[in-house]
């Protein structure tokens, strides 16, 4: 069990580490990416269920590191409440439109961490800082609404179907 919290733990920082930089990306395989994420629900679907299941393995490997710990149920709630699609959609949603935002949260965030770890504090609530930083990433490749509506529009036959390059603007309109 110790090995396998150590693999989640490699795992999950390494991927989480490289989600910023891939972030924004206009390689092929991502802009279909984020034309699936924007245009189909299931995709969406998918990928929160992924993110709940990484917050979730995180939170495992906390519990096999640290054993049975009062301050391990903020990141165990967090992550559970993930599962719910509607609740998950809705902040992601609104994290994507403040993408721009986001990456500064998430540098003050990490500092956080680094004062919290460095005042001695328990170290077991890195389980729910983890949480938070996946959701924040989560966030930053969520679609936008407008991207959404784009698609749905198009599905429902009032405008043409969204181009790469439009999908891309949509997407990530807040950065341009």
């Amino acid at each position: 069990m110790r090995t396998l919290s150590i693999i989640i733990y490699c795992l999950l920082t390494v991927a989480a580490s490289l989600l910023f930089l891939l972030q924004g990306s206009r390689r092929p395989r991502f802009i279909r990416f984020y034309r699936k994420m924007a245009e189909k629900e299931w995709a969406r679907k998918g990928f929160i269920l992924i993110l709940a299941a990484s917050a979730i393995a995180w939170n495992f490997a906390c519990f096999v590191s640290y054993g049975n710990s009062p301050w391990l149920l903020p990141g165990l709630a967090l992550s559970l409440s993930l599962l719910s699609y509607r609740l998950t959609h809705a902040v992601l949603w609104r994290l994507a439109g403040i993408r721009r935002i986001l990456l500064s949260a998430f540098c003050a965030f990490l500092l956080l961490v680094v004062l919290h770890v460095s005042l001695g504090f328990p170290p077991e609530l890195i389980s729910l800082y983890m949480t938070v930083a996946l959701i924040i990433e989560a966030g930053c490749l969520y679609p936008s609404r407008d991207a959404i509506w784009a698609f749905e529009d198009w599905q429902a036959g009032t405008r043409a179907m969204p181009g790469d390059g439009e999908i891309y603007k949509l997407y990530f309109q807040n950065e341009e």
